[in-house]
């Protein structure tokens, strides 16, 4: 699996948008980049979506990549444009998308586990 989907709000989608940009000024000479015009599309589809569809929230696909951007990125002290905190709340979407990436399934509290034999 090399890629999830998670859902956010368009307070936060809006937050990312502010963060994720399609590029960086300074060369960079880390392992993760630290902009990316995938995810900064896949962010303005989804607000583009919200917006025309008068929805209050859109997945996107992220990458552990993806994920490692918004973390360097977001502070969990973000607020959107109402003073809401929302940079927790998106932090812990993208360590939940890690954490599926790295066991490779996720859980659901429909689930339930099969009884010992």
């Amino acid at each position: 699996m090399d890629a999830v989907p998670a859902t956010f709000t368009l307070s936060e989608l809006w937050v990312l948008q502010m963060v994720v940009r399609h590029e960086h000024l300074q060369p960079w000479q880390g392992k993760w980049p630290i902009s990316s015009v995938e995810l900064n599309d896949r962010i303005a589809e989804a607000i583009w979506f919200c917006t025309n569809e008068n929805q209050q929230e859109a997945a996107i696909i992220l990458t552990r990549g993806d994920c490692y951007l918004i973390d360097a990125l977001v502070p969990a002290s973000a607020k959107d444009t109402d003073g809401k905190l929302v940079g927790k709340p998106i932090l812990l979407k993208t360590y939940h998308v890690r954490s599926v990436l790295a066991d490779g399934i996720e859980a659901t509290a429909a689930e339930s586990p099969e009884p010992p034999a």
